[in-house]
């Protein structure tokens, strides 16, 4: 068996473990299959996060500057 090398592949808050045992001569999908697999604990957090996103609403507003209706609703509330 090929020993595997660890990389870590991630952006932000996150990153997911690949184990690759070599890079392919040709870009063929089934030959790459068989030269990387990912980590357990890898798949383990990669489920979490996904999880996390299903319970949290599709239309989760990041947190910052007011939209343009709670600008109007701001006004209004003060005007009173």
């Amino acid at each position: 068996m090929t020993p595997y090398r660890f990389l870590n592949v991630g952006c932000f808050s996150h990153s997911l473990g690949y184990a690759v045992a070599g890079i392919g001569s040709e870009p063929f999908p089934d030959e790459a299959q068989l030269l990387y697999r990912e980590t357990e604990e890898s798949v383990r957090q990669r489920e979490e996060l996904a999880a996390g996103r299903k319970t949290r609403p599709a239309h989760w507003p990041p947190p910052g500057r007011p939209t343009k209706k709670q600008r109007r609703e701001i006004r209004k509330f003060r005007e009173k």
